[in-house]
């Protein structure tokens, strides 16, 4: 009886300490303008602000860590009047540790937000899990890694958090919001169709 208890605590806890809200990115809270981006992130030891290729629609800024790990460069897309609706964390590891990388980012994200909702890890013809040749197939676009976490799913739009590896072997971790997300990607659409 006594193991049953402890067991159904230790459920418990692990439940309970895992978080369902993303309600900012550092303590950047959604839709804060770029002088409030650039604040928070001047302060963080080893990033630089990549002036070259920053604009008006998109920060990018080179180096530090998150998570306990290089960042290669950060993205924070900016709509003018919505502000920072995501954000994009790129990892750059050697080539026989980015899957291994990748795992070790999606399980530290576990522990806090609890398992992926989708987790993907595919191959397609000729390859396959175990074949040495995993990170060829990513490559050649036959390889896919991908994960993410739906948090506040009370939301119309809930927020989400994706785990990838790109083609260029570049871990990707992007947070975003799902209404200000929305409404970018709403008005990107609507950009578009008025080209036509």
């Amino acid at each position: 009886m006594k193991r049953a208890i402890v067991m159904l605590f230790l459920f418990y806890s692990i439940t309970v300490s895992q978080e369902t809200n993303l309600d900012s990115f550092l303590g950047i809270k959604w839709g804060a303008n770029s002088s409030t981006i650039k604040k928070i992130m001047q302060g963080k030891q080893g990033v630089t602000i990549d002036k070259k290729n920053s604009n008006m629609s998109m920060l990018i800024y080179d180096g530090g860590s998150f998570g306990g790990e290089d960042v290669y460069f950060w993205q924070f897309p900016i709509e003018n009047d919505i502000g920072f609706y995501a954000v994009t964390v790129n990892y750059k590891t050697q080539e026989f540790n980015v899957i291994r990388l990748y795992r070790k980012i999606r399980e530290s994200i576990s522990l806090k937000y609890g398992d992926p909702g989708e987790n993907y890890e595919n191959f397609t013809t000729p390859y396959h899990d175990g074949d040495g040749y995993e990170t060829q197939a990513i490559q050649m676009g036959k390889g896919s890694f991908i994960c993410s976490w739906k948090l506040n799913t009370e939301l119309d739009y809930p927020n989400k958090i994706m785990l990838s590896i790109n083609e260029n072997l570049l871990i990707q971790l992007t947070y975003y919001n799902g209404a200000l997300f929305n409404t970018a990607i709403e008005r990107a659409k609507k950009k578009n169709a008025s080209e036509f």
